[in-house]
């Protein structure tokens, strides 16, 4: 399994690569859209569980990037608190070097 970086990379480049949405997913036959109600897909002999996975498959292209700026957003407020602590500890090693000296 590759590294979580890794991983990210490949991700936001097969989301970047994509075309726009919205997609419409199709069931079985390409001419049903599978943006139909549950209650329709069974008229055309679709499961539940196609419907929500296709349902998946047609929001990716909006819900990736999204999860994909918020990883970014919590890396970069991650490193800005790395930084702080940081800032921190070190302001402690002089007070305790300026205590103990």
């Amino acid at each position: 399994m590759p590294e979580p970086t890794t991983r990210l990379t490949e991700i936001e480049a097969r989301a970047t690569a994509a075309t726009p949405g919205p997609w419409a997913a199709t069931l079985g036959d390409p001419g049903i859209v599978q943006a139909l109600t549950e209650e329709r897909l069974a008229v055309f002999g679709g499961s539940v569980q196609d419907y929500r996975d296709a349902d998946f498959t047609a929001h990716a292209r909006d819900d990736v990037p999204y999860l994909l700026a918020q990883l970014h957003l919590r890396d970069a407020e991650i490193a800005e608190l790395q930084t702080k602590l940081a800032v921190r500890e070190r302001q402690l090693d002089d007070m305790d070097a300026g205590v103990i000296a």
